[in-house]
């Protein structure tokens, strides 16, 4: 009964390995092409929707996120309730100014799963940007 038992210790921790593993993987096809669907919902009648824009729809579209300010670069870190910082951070996505103009998007849930920064140049309109953050706020209440 011993062998069994060591059976199952052993296979627990690679069963959630390779759960975590499969997680990825299909967490890195649904974003592979993220920046071609910005590309693709780009609104050819509207400017490139700014940080503050971002905000404003976010404020109407999900009162559950909490904008904070950010200066370096210019723009706002969107959270899901009161801010928190790692290791727990509650960020779900963050919008700020690009350098050389447009507008600087990161998937910030994405980023720490997958432990990479997940950040693409914002071309949508608000139907892409409500879909990726639906997207965002699922992953975070599924994942973490």
């Amino acid at each position: 009964m011993k062998n069994t038992g060591q059976c199952s210790s052993i296979e627990g921790p690679e069963k959630r390995l390779e759960e975590h593993l499969i997680l990825v993987d299909d967490m890195r096809i649904r974003l592979g092409n993220l920046q071609e669907y910005f590309n693709q919902m780009q609104a050819p009648q509207r400017p490139i929707m700014s940080p503050d824009e971002i905000r404003d729809f976010l404020a109407r579209k999900f009162p559950e996120l909490v904008a904070e300010k950010h200066n370096d670069p210019d723009g706002w870190a969107f959270f899901l309730g009161p801010a928190q910082q790692e290791p727990s951070s509650n960020c779900i996505v963050r919008a700020a100014q690009h350098s050389q103009g447009g507008t600087q998007f990161e998937l910030s849930v994405s980023s720490r799963l997958e432990r990479t920064e997940k950040m693409v140049m914002f071309c949508g309109n608000e139907d892409a940007l409500r879909q990726v953050v639906d997207a965002q706020l699922r992953i975070y209440r599924d994942h973490l």
